[in-house]
């Protein structure tokens, strides 16, 4: 079965391989550095063509969170929030939200992970490869599960189209399994 990806993962593997990153573990700094952006310490993040800020009191956690959500509004987005319609603001604050999420935790990179069978242990290790908080793990694990049960869904559509005779569509009922810690 084929990972079908999202454009947005696609875009997060090309700003990577842009920057000649493979591998998990490289800091926010040398990130930007090779971004050609410029990181600035203040209290209230944002980001200015060229320039993120962080707040340094923040964990480093917390930070690379932070940045990855300030580079999308760099990256694509346009303008001031202050003056735009409040349902446009609260978009683009999705889109910042999920591109940090594949940004901190790139798909690519998430499938070369060998995962342990339980999913705290699986979140633990992906905070702790990629250097975010569990609670940042643990949404971006659920976002790869969902893709991968989508992928798994179009194969299994698409194989019973194409193996059907007529056009009745049927359902291979599969089994999830969700190990918690508890």
């Amino acid at each position: 079965m084929k990972y079908l990806s999202t454009p947005l993962e696609d875009l997060v593997t090309n700003i990577y391989s842009g920057i000649g990153i493979r591998k998990p573990g490289h800091s926010i700094e040398e990130i930007a550095n090779r971004m050609n952006i410029l990181i600035s310490n203040w209290k209230l993040p944002f980001a200015i063509p060229g320039v993120i800020t962080l707040d340094p009191i923040e964990s480093d956690e917390k930070n690379r969170e932070i940045f990855a959500h300030e580079l999308c509004h760099q990256l694509q987005h346009v303008g001031d929030q202050l003056g735009m319609p409040e349902a446009f603001r609260k978009l683009q604050e999705c889109q910042a939200h999920n591109f940090a999420l594949q940004f901190c935790v790139p798909t690519f990179m998430l499938q070369k992970i060998k995962m342990p069978e339980l999913k705290c242990e699986c979140i633990a290790l992906i905070a702790d490869l990629f250097g975010i908080s569990n609670e940042f793990a643990e949404k971006r694990l659920l976002h790869y599960e969902r893709q991968l049960l989508g992928s798994r869904l179009h194969y299994l559509f698409k194989n019973s189209i194409n193996t059907s005779g007529d056009n009745t569509h049927h359902v291979t009922s599969f089994k999830l399994t969700n190990t918690n810690c508890h």
